[in-house]
């Protein structure tokens, strides 16, 4: 009996995770006001990043926001925060193309495509880049929760 009822509760949990979202969910589009707030929020992080400006990360980002770097090494928000404000990376250009929104709920995924001219460490940076932001509403606000880069092509 007991086998009977672990199997009822695990065929519910399955059948809920890919059940369609709520009617009160958008599953894949965006509303637009919500587009239009990350959009913008996202165009204020561009213009922080490239006047060499924390103050958007330690407004905008989650708590455990993780920022994974195209080399592959993995940053906490304090860590996000301090390669900022040390200079250690400066952009003197990001050109932002291809940006889509995706809703689910109280989540929003944001993927982009940078042309990107700046340094990290005095060496060069400079190149096409794609990102994956996941956006999350907290109190009432959206912030960053993770974000991810790849450099286009080699490394």
């Amino acid at each position: 009996m007991k086998s009977l009822a672990f199997s009822a509760v695990a065929l519910a949990l399955t059948v809920s995770m890919f059940a369609p979202a709520k009617s009160s969910e958008k599953s894949g589009g965006t509303d637009a006001k919500v587009e239009q707030t990350i959009r913008s929020l996202a165009d204020q992080g561009r213009d922080a990043a490239l006047k060499g400006d924390s103050s958007w990360v330690e407004k905008n980002t989650a708590t455990e926001y993780v920022r994974i770097m195209p080399d592959g090494s993995v940053l906490g928000r304090q860590q996000a925060i301090d390669l900022l404000k040390s200079g250690s990376v400066k952009y003197s250009a990001i050109e932002v193309s291809e940006q889509q929104f995706h809703q689910y709920g109280d989540t929003v995924i944001e993927t982009q495509k940078a042309s990107v001219k700046g340094t990290r460490d005095g060496n060069s940076i400079d190149g096409d880049y794609r990102g994956t932001r996941t956006w999350v509403k907290q109190g009432g606000q959206w912030k960053v929760a993770a974000y991810h880069t790849s450099k286009i092509g080699n490394m």
